[in-house]
């Protein structure tokens, strides 16, 4: 079924990958996603919005079924090409960050959170310019920014009670 139509199998594919995501099924996600990023590299521009969209759902797939060294990169890649086309303030930028903030949250890497705050930051500015604070498309990025902005906290006050006990002690 639909072998002349590469976009509408990409679709599909992308509805099951979904669905399969829904269910917690993260590795029957991540293939589907790869199947219809595939059909859609062959048919439209690389840089395109539904190109770097897709990316960014299977490096997320890949993400969440524990596959971080393959989504690292595909995360990373869809991050700077959608900065480049699309702007910082675009959703599909959000996506690819907020992946990118789980991967360093689950590996401990605190210093990659701090760097990739920053570029949070730049989101959600750029959210408050074109949108206003109140719409919910910048409360949305302001939310998924909290969590991250605790564990650097506590980072940084455990670090703060370990310098100042050697202080203490000396």
């Amino acid at each position: 079924a639909f072998k002349d139509q590469p976009q509408v199998k990409s679709a599909v594919h992308r509805t099951i990958a979904k669905t399969y995501a829904g269910l917690g099924e993260h590795n029957k996600s991540a293939a589907h996603y790869r199947s219809a990023l595939q059909l859609l590299r062959g048919v439209a521009d690389k840089d395109s919005p539904d190109v770097l969209t897709v990316t960014v759902e299977s490096g997320g797939a890949l993400q969440q079924s524990g596959q971080w060294q393959e989504a690292e990169p595909l995360l990373r890649a869809a991050l700077d090409k959608t900065r480049e086309t699309l702007g910082v303030g675009h959703p599909t930028f959000l996506e690819a960050l907020s992946h990118l903030c789980e991967l360093a949250w689950a590996r401990q890497d605190v210093d990659e959170l701090r760097k990739l705050m920053g570029t949070f930051r730049e989101h959600v500015e750029a959210r408050r310019r074109t949108l206003g604070p109140n719409h919910r498309d910048t409360l949305d990025a302001m939310s998924r920014l909290g969590p991250y902005l605790s564990v650097i906290r506590e980072q940084v006050e455990a670090e703060m009670r370990k310098y100042t006990g050697d202080i203490l002690q000396t």
